[in-house]
């Protein structure tokens, strides 16, 4: 049990981390900081930088792939499930820790130095979230409260770049009201009623 907790405390530091500076700037000496833990133990966990990205973005995917199901299977009409879905992009819903960029954003921008097998969970992480997107868009103009021309997938691929971006722009102006004005926006792009 002490073997699993540590595990989690790891993760968490470095999720955190990550999310704060991006994986190229984090280190292991960094994450056992952050922990209170000796470099060793780290390593002992995660003996490369890869397998430590790896586990995080497993652990990251399953927890926001949950959230985001709990969304989509709610009754709720299709706007309604849209703006839980973007405020699960603005918030860290996976982690009791202070709220930062989107693990997504943060590892997108650095795609190129992930290695075959995070890159791969990387690539499986987004499709499953626009799937679940598509879901929610095909709703919206199956009940008439979306109005938006084009394919439900290519639109979802749309709102999701959109919202994986509109995080690290508002983290860098350090704006939360930007964020309001993008989710509106992005409503009114949808051709949502009542917006």
């Amino acid at each position: 049990m002490v073997a699993a907790n540590t595990k989690v405390r790891i993760l968490e530091a470095a999720e955190l981390l990550i999310r704060q500076r991006g994986s190229n700037a984090v280190s292991f000496q960094q994450i056992s900081e952050k922990v209170g833990l000796c470099k060793a133990t780290v390593l002992h966990h995660y003996p490369s930088k890869q397998l430590l990205l790896k586990a995080v973005l497993e652990r990251y995917s399953a927890c926001f792939l949950t959230l985001f199901d709990e969304i989509v299977d709610a009754e709720l009409d299709a706007p309604a499930k849209l703006r839980r879905g973007i405020a699960l992009f603005q918030t860290n819903p996976c982690s009791e820790r202070e709220s930062t960029a989107s693990l997504c954003g943060v590892l997108g921008a650095e795609f190129s130095a992930l290695d075959n097998e995070a890159a791969q969970l990387y690539r499986e992480f987004c499709s499953e979230i626009e799937v679940r997107l598509t879901r929610i868009l095909k709703q919206g103009i199956d009940e008439g409260t979306f109005c938006f021309r084009g394919n439900s997938r290519a639109v979802a691929a749309l709102v999701f770049s959109l919202l994986g971006g509109g995080v690290l722009i508002v983290r860098a102006n350090g704006d939360q009201k930007q964020w309001q004005q993008i989710s509106r926006q992005l409503l009114k792009l949808l051709g949502t009623t009542g917006t």
